[in-house]
């Protein structure tokens, strides 16, 4: 167990860094397929939460992965901290716009309470 958590923070010291390699925005498109790979034939409620400063390098491509999460049962969840509002790529419901990173913990909680009483 020790290898895999070794590994899977590896791929996810590689993951940030190629995110934030290109110009132009963070690639959060990459983020968030990369949750969906890894939740691939994983059953029940699946979640992904994403931390960002709204500053998306590819809008489109942002879009077409959330559509391509929603068709296969996965919440994205975005929390936006100090930059360009998050919520009007993610869209209201699943995403909320904070002042600061104190915000984090206490947002997150409630929206994955909100999350799990929809069912």
């Amino acid at each position: 167990e020790v290898t895999e958590v070794t590994a899977h923070a590896q791929d996810v010291n590689q993951l940030h860094r190629e995110l934030l390699r290109h110009d132009g925005g963070t690639q959060d498109y990459r983020a968030v397929r990369d949750g969906i790979r890894r939740m691939g034939g994983k059953r029940g409620g699946r979640i992904v939460c994403l931390i960002s400063d709204g500053e998306s390098g590819d809008q489109d491509k942002l879009r077409a992965t959330l559509v391509e999460a929603r068709h296969q049962g996965i919440v994205v969840l975005a929390l936006g901290i100090e930059g360009r509002s998050i919520t009007e790529v993610y869209g209201p419901r699943w995403a909320v716009d904070l002042g600061d990173v104190g915000q984090v913990y206490g947002t997150l909680a409630g929206l994955l309470e909100r999350q799990y009483r929809r069912g």
